[in-house]
């Protein structure tokens, strides 16, 4: 059976990161596998020819790689995109990125970004909302990959740019060539996955039980509600496609 590649659509602090960690890591050997490292992928809808395609070897490419990224390259490749909550996925980064402290904090937010001493999660996520890269970046990621549009492209330009980009994303949740699963039914996504790719379903819980049964995320519960609602207002792109896919393919949780 010839390779497919299979490629694992994967932004900053997105709900994959448990589906990479606890399935993807395990099934496939370092060898076969690659990160897309470089930030310039982030910028690109097609992988540019310049670069050096996986080898024959790679069966797994991981990254802010869009849908339909390796087009012209392998159109045999496979999309896979977890989908979750959106308001909880930026305020997971706006920890990490608090976490981090001073030094490090710079580079996991992204250019222009100065953390401060005394910031809590609800000024650092305040302040991530104001910043140019943090919201070309972590807003409303999971549409733009869906949707075949580079995860830090300028925003779009009004209502109707965004109401277009979650309409391409939309369009392409009934490709064959692109799965989706959601965050709190991954067992259910891993062993669904494991049937497509001819694979030994894992044994172990791919997600955390508390992931699961998580309604609404700590962390919205961590921020004043002020602040949850400017989140929500931000990422409300990302929302609408996390329940246009719930529609399309309820999984059960």
């Amino acid at each position: 059976m010839a390779r497919r590649l299979i490629i694992h659509c994967l932004p900053p602090d997105a709900p994959g990161d448990a589906l990479q960690r606890r399935y993807f890591d395990p099934c496939v050997p370092a060898r076969r596998r690659m990160a897309l490292s470089d930030p310039l992928h982030a910028l690109r809808t097609r992988y540019p020819e310049t670069t050096p395609l996986p080898g024959p070897l790679v069966r797994l490419v991981s990254g802010p790689a869009p849908f339909r990224y390796f087009d012209g390259a392998d159109d045999t490749a496979v999309y896979v995109l977890v989908l979750g909550d959106p308001a909880e996925m930026f305020l997971r980064g706006a920890r990490r990125v608090l976490e981090a402290g001073i030094e490090d904090g710079r580079r996991v937010a992204g250019p222009g970004f100065q953390p401060r001493p005394g910031d809590d999660l609800d000024a650092t996520a305040l302040r991530l909302l104001e910043a140019d890269w943090a919201r070309r970046t972590r807003l409303n990621p999971l549409t733009r990959l869906c949707a075949g549009a580079p995860l830090a492209a300028a925003e779009a330009e009004g209502s109707a740019g965004a109401e277009a980009l979650l309409r391409a994303a939309e369009a392409n949740l009934a490709r064959t060539n692109l799965l989706v699963g959601f965050e709190g039914a991954l067992d259910g996504f891993a062993r669904y996955l494991s049937g497509v790719f001819g694979w030994t379903p894992p044994a172990h819980a791919v997600e955390p039980s508390s992931a699961k049964a998580r309604r609404p995320g700590p962390l919205q519960d961590a921020v004043r509600p002020e602040t949850l609602a400017a989140v929500r207002e931000a990422t409300r792109v990302d929302a609408a496609l996390l329940q246009a896919a719930r529609q399309a393919e309820p999984l059960e949780v």
